[in-house]
């Protein structure tokens, strides 16, 4: 595991900043779930029609040991009711752990919800998808699923659903597909986010690092549905 200089902790909020103490050392909070997850086979998602959302350069991250994100892009499963977010990467992951996040605007208002702590401070989320994995052979294991920032606020990541993210990689290791079922993220067809990649308990690099990205949903055809 990566050490961190303890100005990297200091932008953090109090209770994130304890939660992340902990998880560096390998703890976990009493209410928080840890799970198994099952690698999606990339074959899954060869059919999927990309729509790129953002990208940018080599290097804009807290530590070069770290993963760093080159693009962004979205596509909604409408049979299965999940939307997944494809970041590809400069480098491979690492084979035994990685972590990332999504942060979601659900009402588009940037005056409410809880501020992000990475290097995009300016964006306000009020839903976190998170995952923090590590390498169990045949799954990975960790802390996955979906906060509130009340949730956030008591240090668990997992308060509103757990267990419930779907993640896929490409043979290489520097495609990362996250699947998250939209009926997690409310009935809002039109929101914000952004995306981060890095180690177990601390992102490293936003993107995009300032403003967000937009899905909407609102002008898709309906189409048979199988929510998992």
């Amino acid at each position: 595991m990566q050490n961190h200089a303890p100005s990297t902790f200091c932008r953090l909020p109090l209770a994130l900043t304890c939660l992340a103490l902990a998880l560096a050392a390998g703890q976990t909070t009493a209410q928080s779930q840890v799970g198994k997850v099952h690698l999606t086979p990339v074959a899954d998602t060869a059919s999927f029609a990309w729509k790129q959302l953002a990208s940018e350069e080599k290097g804009d991250v807290r530590s070069l040991r770290l993963p760093d994100a080159k693009s962004l892009a979205y596509y909604h499963d409408q049979p299965t009711d999940v939307l997944w977010l494809k970041i590809e990467l400069f480098q491979p992951l690492h084979s035994d752990w990685f972590g990332f996040n999504v942060a979601v605007d659900i009402d588009q208002d940037p005056s409410n919800g809880m501020p992000w702590w990475g290097s995009n401070q300016g964006f306000r989320f009020d839903k976190l998808v998170t995952g923090y994995l590590q390498n169990a052979g045949p799954y990975y294991q960790g802390q996955i699923g979906v906060a509130d920032p009340e949730g956030l606020g008591r240090g668990i990541l997992n308060n509103l659903a757990a267990n419930n993210i779907h993640v896929a990689l490409n043979d290489t290791r520097d495609v990362l597909m996250v699947g998250i079922p939209r009926k997690d993220l409310g009935t809002s067809k039109v929101f914000d986010l952004i995306c981060t990649v890095g180690s177990t308990f601390l992102p490293n690099d936003d993107l995009p690092n300032s403003g967000s990205v937009q899905i909407s949903l609102a002008s898709e055809t309906a189409s048979p549905s199988n929510p998992r």
